[in-house]
Order: C-alpha cells, then structure tokens, then sequence
C-alpha cells in the first residue's frame, strides 16, 4: 500500500511540473496565471463566525452537561452532524482524488464518532466496553487513513515524505507489538490490543501532518487544524488531570475544528475550480 501511494504521488507530482514548466514556455499567457486566494474576505467571515459561534456554543453546551441537564452525548452528536455536513459537503465539491477518498474516510470516521456516542447514550457503559473498544480503534484507523490522503493532495513529494509513507507503517507495527508486549499481562487480550492500536493510530495521524515540512509550506491551515484533533484525543486518553467538564468541551473542540478543516480545504477546491 505505502509504496502505491508514494508511486500515485509520484506521478501527480510530475504532471504537475510538466504543467508548470509548459505554461513557463508560454510567456504570452503568463499574465492569466494567478496565485490562488483562499482566504477571500467572504470565506475569512464564515470562517469565522462558525468558529466564535462553534466555541460560544461548545462551551454553553459543556455548562449544561456538568449542571446535569442532558447527557454530554447529545451536545457531542450535535457537533458530529455538523463535521459530517462539512466533510460530505466536501466530498460531493471535490476535485482532487486524494481529496475525495480523505473526505469519504472522514465521513467514515464522524460515522464512527457518532455509533461512540449513540453506544454510549442508549446502553449501560459497563456492558459496552468491549464494542467501544472496537469502534474506537476503527474510528482512529479511520482517521489515520483520511490524513494520508488529505495530506497527499496538492504537495510535492520532497524525499523525507517518500521516507516518511515508507517507515511509517513499519515503525506503527513495531511500536504496537513493543506496546502490547510490555503492558501488564492482564491487558493481553484482545481489547488491550485494540486500545493500544487506537492509541498509536491516534499518534500516527498527528506525524502524517505535523512531522512532515511539506505539508506546513503546501497546506498551513489544515495542517494545524487537522493536526490538533488527534493532539487532544492523545491528551485526555494519556492524562486523568482534568476538571470534569474539560473532555466534552473539547471533544466538541476537536469535532469543531473538524468542520473548519473541511471548510478550508472546501474552499481551495472551489477557488481552484473557478481558475481552472
């Protein structure tokens, strides 16, 4: 799999250089290519309202919960159908492959996120351990497939990306075997592997964007946003220093900046339509 990747990559990147030096031979139509404006004052004012409003609202919502209300899966599902809108949104605009199959795994990973919390809603949490064990290493399997292919679209494989797609799988398996193998004996059981294969799934899709300069140069904003969710999970998954209203509000975050990722990445596809 990483070295089709890597080898589709490949040639997207060489016909994308073909493209670039037969319009540098072209001089005459030099004045009709111009750079590509994503943050239009329109995209930069709906990008930011829904990111007040989405804040204003998670925290509104989180007070709720603590105060007993409703249950926090309620505001979480809530939340959920908002970054499922924006991904398949997204997934209906798309123009780059890449784009269109990172959409459809996202898609796939909001569906994952709401079974979560459908499970843990609807039946009694003890007796739901071990199915939210298997969701929740699907959903970060899932996750972790989606950033592959968002971070592929559009950069120019530089030689540590072609290192990175060809380590990376090689280094997630050996750190899951070193994991399961060095936890206490009573977690040698299925579940135990599951929890540990999320964890690192969950760590991998962090690397896929933050550990890689291309995608910071080519893809800056969906790079820190993408990057954060992963952060946050990996956070409260490791650390219990919390308040009690601390993860819901920023489960609501990650799902959150989600959207917003889905919005950016929705916009440099329209505005790259309307160039071409």
């Amino acid at each position: 799999m990483p070295e089709s990747i890597i080898r589709s990559a490949k040639d997207h990147n060489e016909e994308t250089i073909e493209n670039s030096e037969s319009s540098a031979n072209l001089p005459e139509k030099g004045a009709d290519i111009v750079p590509l404006i994503i943050w239009t004052p329109g995209f930069i004012l709906r990008f930011t309202l829904v990111l007040i409003v989405g804040l204003s609202v998670a925290g509104l919502l989180t007070e709720g919960w603590v105060n007993g209300y409703y249950p926090s899966e309620w505001t979480e599902l809530a939340y959920t159908i908002l970054a499922f809108a924006c991904w398949f949104a997204l997934f209906l605009s798309a123009n780059s492959l890449w784009v269109r199959l990172g959409s459809g795994l996202s898609i796939i990973w909001t569906g994952f996120m709401g079974i979560h919390f459908c499970i843990t809603l609807l039946i009694v949490r003890d007796q739901t351990y071990t199915i939210i064990a298997h969701v929740v290493a699907a959903t970060n399997i899932a996750l972790a497939g989606s950033y592959v292919c968002l971070s592929i679209a559009y950069i120019l494989f530089k030689r540590w990306d072609t290192w990175f797609f060809r380590l990376a799988p090689i280094a997630t398996v050996i750190v899951i075997v070193l994991v399961y193998h060095f936890s206490p004996p009573q977690t040698h059981t299925l579940r135990g592997l599951e929890n540990s294969t999320a964890e690192i799934a969950l760590a991998l899709s962090l690397c896929i964007w933050w550990l890689r300069p291309s995608c910071w140069k080519t893809q800056p904003g969906p790079t820190f946003l993408l990057g954060m969710i992963p952060l946050l999970e990996l956070f409260f998954s490791m650390s219990r220093n919390y308040t009690e209203g601390e993860p819901v509000f920023f489960t609501l975050v990650a799902l959150l900046l989600s959207a917003l990722a889905a919005m950016r990445i929705m916009q440099r596809e329209q505005q790259y339509a309307k160039r071409v």
